[in-house]
């Protein structure tokens, strides 16, 4: 495993220390057993409930004996991992469905970040890193977490691919961080905690703060229930009580109040109009339609800081939260 892994891993059930048990075990003292896959730890808690199928899936997976299916076949310069072509949309939205199986190279954003230096970034919810990449690409070392063993292992591959062989990708699920106390300079989620329950999500922010630094804040992403399209999204299926795979829509103020008990202060910013993921650096490769609603976004998120109350008509917010000072974690550990 990676030499920070080595020093950071912990077990995510009581946080202790794990020991490795040769190349395919991890060990914590009170008897925790997590195994390894190809040098990437599978820190899921199979006693847990799920928030989505992936998390079974996984674990049966890896119990049959899982193996990448690129091992002694590496992406070649200009390829596109299967994984990416495939759930692209799923990964970056519905303006990206044309793209499915079609991409010529990988959509991988700016980080709205100030620029780092070699400070430590976690990406919950990984997906196949294009997060991570990011903030590889600014200067940042990035640590992945996702409950799919698939898109774990398609991030590892982009990433050697692509020339950023320090980041590291692992199996583990965001409400049961596998990783000690203030490891992390910063945290970072894009399109993931909408699918939890409140529940859920709070599990989530409680285990950012406990791993975040004294002084560091995280920077989340969360879809706006007013939004003009999220509204359209939600007249659709009625504005009934989501399902397990549904997006729940909060609103900005009971999102900050979460977050602001949670992690910590919490200012809010707007993301996107009229869709998620409006990101810039892919208009080459969106449809022309696409473009248009990128641009007319992007002017829409500029003018919301000269005119603040324009972002609460986003329909997708930046919530960035400070870790101020150390203070009790409310968050017990699962026994």
């Amino acid at each position: 495993m990676h030499s920070w892994l080595q020093e950071h891993l912990r077990c995510p059930r009581d946080h202790l220390t794990l020991m490795q048990e040769g190349a395919s075990r991890l060990v914590c003292p009170n008897g925790h057993s997590f195994p390894i896959v190809e040098d990437v730890p599978i820190m899921l808690l199979q006693d847990k409930p799920d928030t989505e199928a992936v998390f079974h899936h996984t674990l049966e997976h890896v119990a049959r004996g899982f193996e990448d299916p690129r091992k002694h076949n590496p992406l070649l310069p200009g390829e596109i991992d299967h994984i990416v072509q495939r759930l692209v949309a799923g990964s970056c939205g519905r303006m990206y469905l044309p793209l499915i199986n079609k991409l010529t190279r990988y959509p991988v954003p700016r980080l709205p970040m100030e620029a780092g230096n070699g400070e430590r970034f976690l990406d919950i919810g990984c997906a196949w890193g294009r997060w991570s990449l990011a903030a590889a690409k600014s200067g940042y070392c990035a640590v992945g977490i996702d409950p799919s063993i698939y898109n774990v292992f398609a991030a590892r591959r982009v990433a050697v691919q692509l020339g950023y062989t320090d980041n590291i990708y692992l199996v583990a699920d965001g409400r049961f961080l596998p990783f000690g106390e203030a490891c992390f300079d910063t945290a970072f989620s894009y399109s993931c905690l909408q699918h939890m329950s409140e529940d859920d999500m709070r599990l989530v922010l409680y285990e950012i703060r406990r791993t975040l630094k004294p002084n560091r804040s995280s920077l989340i992403e969360i879809p706006n229930k007013w939004g003009l399209w999220n509204l359209y999204v939600q007249a659709k299926r009625g504005f009934g009580t989501p399902s397990q795979q549904d997006v729940r829509y909060y609103s900005p103020q009971r999102v900050k109040a979460i977050f602001d008990e949670c992690i910590g202060p919490s200012k809010i910013s707007a993301d996107g109009f009229f869709t998620i993921n409006p990101q810039l650096s892919d208009l080459d490769i969106l449809p022309m339609r696409y473009k248009l609603v990128v641009l007319l976004s992007e002017g829409l998120r500029h003018a919301s800081a000269l005119i603040p109350g324009l972002k609460y008509l986003a329909d997708s917010l930046y919530f960035t939260s400070s870790r101020e000072t150390p203070r009790p974690v409310t968050n017990q550990a699962p026994n």
